[in-house]
């Protein structure tokens, strides 16, 4: 038997490709404007209702805005319209909550929120942590494509190699950040909401390699056979160098990545 999964945020970078992975075994319900059967995240008491006339299994929550208020009231709202409903949820949380780590977190790592965006994932936890609801967080490391041209860091170096730019800006490049390709990602995705019910824990990083800022400058570097400016900020942000522990992951799921970050620049095309 299939099962029905909303996928919220389905239009992002993310949830087109987890959308285009997950249809292929279960039944996909989309959460943009632009489809018919769209949900409607404003009121509980209409949410509680779509939940329920479609069935729904599974809902993955990749729920994203810069309006972080906004974010706050609809997760509100969804936690109180799952009051009382046998779903099972997915809340796609970030390893960016972990901050500055000499060391690989792990799942029981301390959080240390440095900015808007992480200190609202880490009350969004929260939230959720305090409901009865059949809920697994799932902090997610950075994911990229095949294009490598993904707002940030990889559009940034590509804008460079293309002379949009001069010089790519940087507050340190001795900083580490853990990346996974986006294939691998609805991969373990897949498993998840497959074994759901043997997996015996609430909160699961998401990541594969854990790589210096600077060695990725030298990946492009020695792809393009190019020279590239790196010019770092005067007056620096704080941020901080996180690395994270795929522990669970490998030995629950026998998991090894299929595609590195190397092998996706080798292969990279201008």
């Amino acid at each position: 038997m299939k099962n029905r999964i909303l996928i919220l945020g389905s239009s992002g970078f993310i949830g087109q490709y987890l959308y285009k992975k997950l249809r292929l075994k279960n039944i996909i319900f989309q959460s943009h404007a632009k489809n018919k059967r769209c949900i409607n995240l404003n009121n509980p008491t209409k949410i509680k209702t779509y939940l329920k006339k479609n069935k729904i299994d599974f809902i993955i929550n990749l729920i994203n805005s810069l309006n972080y208020k906004k974010v706050i009231t609809l997760n509100k709202n969804l936690n109180n319209a799952l009051n009382g409903l046998n779903i099972k949820i997915l809340f796609v949380s970030s390893s960016l909550i972990y901050g500055n780590k000499l060391k690989s977190a792990s799942e029981k790592s301390k959080l240390k929120p440095f900015n808007s965006y992480t200190k609202s994932k880490v009350k969004l936890e929260k939230m959720i942590k305090i409901t009865n609801l059949n809920y697994k967080i799932i902090r997610l490391s950075n994911v990229y494509d095949d294009k490598l041209d993904k707002k940030g860091l990889f559009k940034n170096i590509k804008d460079c190699l293309q002379n949009k730019t001069h010089y790519i800006s940087f507050n340190d490049i001795n900083i580490y950040r853990n990346f996974i390709h986006i294939y691998d990602v609805c991969n373990l995705f897949e498993k998840i909401v497959t074994e759901y019910e043997k997996i015996n824990k609430n909160v699961i990083n998401i990541g594969a390699e854990n790589i210096k800022l600077g060695r990725i400058i030298d990946m492009y570097r020695k792809k393009f056979n190019i020279k590239i400016l790196v010019r770092l900020n005067k007056n620096k942000k704080y941020d901080p160098s996180i690395k994270i522990d795929n522990k669970f992951i490998k030995n629950r799921f026998n998991f090894k990545r299929i595609i590195s970050l190397k092998k996706t620049i080798n292969k990279l095309e201008l």
